[in-house]
């Protein structure tokens, strides 16, 4: 478990209400959830999803799958709106996808910002968003508002632009204000 101190992750979700507790990233070797659930989780594309990840799917418009007779993982759009896919399926070594979401916890005991993706590299991608302030620009342009507005939860899908194993681009492709 690594713990990464409060205001140095995602400048987009530092509202009041989610800089009052620290940060925590649960390592998807972490064998079970701790008591207390963290306000930052992040999960790879793995087969199967982490167990912890299905605690938020009735949450979710976009969720994680791993298509074993292909063997590459995929996000699954529950509710493609005009110009979206039902699902977006890595391309090993090309492209891929990852899903950035902040979401209210269970019980609503505060917020929790998941990250996972179709792989290691877009996950990572994912990562990378969540700390930069010009890609929270970009989504704060497609969702019309400026920081002070953002809306307390969101779910954004990424595309990601794969060399080798690392994704040095990725781009924004859907978003959903999620109904909580």
């Amino acid at each position: 478990m690594i713990r990464i101190p409060r205001g140095s992750y995602a400048p987009a979700f530092d509202s009041p209400e989610h800089s009052q507790q620290e940060a925590v990233t649960l390592l998807p070797s972490a064998a079970r959830l701790p008591a207390v659930m963290p306000q930052l989780v992040a999960g790879p594309g793995v087969k199967p999803a982490p167990p912890w990840i299905r605690l938020f799917d009735d949450r979710l418009n976009f969720r994680y799958d791993f298509d074993w007779q292909a063997q590459t993982g995929k996000i699954i759009n529950e509710s493609p709106q005009p110009g979206e896919q039902a699902a977006y399926t890595a391309s090993f070594g090309r492209e891929g996808y990852c899903v950035v979401a902040c979401l209210p916890k269970p019980m609503n005991q505060g917020t929790v910002v998941l990250i996972y993706g179709s792989d290691l590299s877009s996950l990572e991608a994912g990562g990378r968003f969540v700390c930069d302030e010009n890609s929270l620009e970009q989504l704060y342009k497609r969702l019309g508002v400026t920081p002070e507005q953002a809306p307390p939860y969101v779910e954004v899908l990424l595309k990601t632009k794969l060399l080798e194993n690392l994704a040095p681009e990725f781009q924004i492709i859907a978003h959903r204000i999620p109904k909580v």
